[in-house]
């Protein structure tokens, strides 16, 4: 399986996706203008990546903003991540947020509390 790697831009967040390693990372704002249109080929890699049991999948989530429909974006991801680590494969998500930065804490609990997943919030001091 390719890895998926995107650039990121003022808009879209950076995309690394890297199947042998079991690391899926996505950092900076995520606001694209067309949300579909980016997070579509992430859900297709992710649905290829989960068709096979993998022993340990580690999510870095670095977001500095996200917009209210990438919100929904992510939770897709993490839905389908937390299916899979309830067919018995470990995954572990370090979301990571400015410490100063009380929406992204929020939105990273609210993930926590609505998900039967390993989401640990890992302040960062800027």
């Amino acid at each position: 399986m390719d890895n998926l790697e995107i650039e990121g831009s003022f808009k879209n967040p950076s995309v690394f996706f890297d199947a042998n390693a079991g690391l899926l990372k996505l950092e900076g704002k995520s606001i694209p203008e067309r949300t579909g249109e980016f997070y579509q080929p992430l859900l297709d890699w992710i649905e290829e990546y989960l068709s096979e049991d993998h022993e340990l999948t580690t999510v870095d989530l670095n977001l500095e903003y996200c917009n209210s429909s990438s919100t929904r974006y992510v939770l897709d991801i993490l839905e389908k991540l937390e299916a899979f680590s309830k067919k018995g494969n470990e995954v572990k998500v370090l979301w990571k947020y400015e410490e100063d930065d009380e929406d992204m804490c929020d939105l990273g609990e609210s993930y926590q509390e609505s998900l039967e997943l390993n989401i640990e919030l890992v302040p960062i001091s800027v």
